[in-house]
């Protein structure tokens, strides 16, 4: 029976993420979601790199090729995202350069990959279930969020009276809110599920899912244009995800067949000695 996990991962995975999701929320005020999103692509290298620097992974073929297929999609996509938008700063309305948006963004994963890999090891070490990390993390986060919440209301940073004010007065942005929230925990859950069944980098790709979503919902609310260079990057990504993913499921599959037969083996040795 594998010990229990000490707190401090928990509050480690807690600090990566939270870190991560501020820069990455703060900068959909620069950018639109679907060039967010498409630079989230970048997570997956870095996972791959990250795993095989921490963890001692190395890719197989299938996930060599889905990740250069990955890459290129991501050089097609994101340079023709960048001609559609201007950058701006939200309040004063003056040009933001776009090599620290880039960074900031390439950080937020980076971080967000770190996450990855350290859930990795730690929830395959100490068998820890998918619900568990979940609740833990999320439970250690609100506390946090809110005491960075109070401490910026005090220092005159944010408004949160005044945003829980608008919240009461619009049902709409409630329900937004409340559906965010309910979409995130079960993200959550499931990416967990997935990183302890199969790897960070299989985690990685995943999230992926929702780009083309993204980028398809801004065509049909007029917030993004359609672009034969974007729908080609979109391709490219899901061609990079399916190889990648190929090869998660043979190491998925090894590792079943693998296990099976060490516990036939074991089940023969034990037959063996009472008969």
């Amino acid at each position: 029976v594998p010990e229990e996990a000490p707190l401090r991962i928990y509050a480690v995975v807690m600090l990566f993420h939270w870190f991560a999701l501020l820069i990455v929320n703060s900068l959909y005020l620069y950018l639109p979601g679907a060039l967010l999103q498409m630079m989230r692509g970048s997570k997956i290298p870095f996972t791959a790199a990250l795993s095989f620097l921490l963890l001692g992974k190395a890719l197989q073929t299938h996930q060599r090729a889905g990740l250069i297929v990955t890459m290129l999609g991501l050089a097609l996509g994101i340079p023709s995202c960048v001609d559609q938008w201007s950058f701006r700063a939200p309040l004063a309305g003056h040009s933001v350069g776009l090599c620290p948006v880039m960074l900031l963004a390439l950080s937020s994963e980076l971080i967000r990959s770190l996450m990855f890999v350290y859930q990795e090891k730690y929830v395959k070490q100490y068998k820890i279930p998918a619900l568990q990390m979940s609740g833990v993390v999320g439970c250690m986060g609100m506390l946090f969020s809110f005491a960075v919440l109070i401490l910026a209301e005090l220092l005159g940073m944010e408004d949160f009276s005044g945003m829980i004010l608008k919240l009461r007065a619009n049902p709409t942005a409630s329900l937004t809110l409340l559906a965010f929230l309910v979409s995130v925990c079960l993200f959550e859950v499931g990416g967990i599920y997935v990183l302890a069944t199969s790897s960070a980098l299989t985690r990685a790709i995943v999230e992926l899912v929702r780009t083309p979503i993204v980028w398809i919902f801004e065509i049909q609310t007029g917030v993004a244009a359609w672009s034969l260079w974007q729908l080609s990057s979109l391709l490219m990504l899901a061609l990079g995800m399916l190889l990648d993913l190929c090869g998660a499921v043979t190491v998925s599959e090894t590792k079943s067949e693998d296990l099976n037969a060490t516990t036939a083996v074991s089940s023969s040795g034990v037959f063996s000695k009472t008969t």
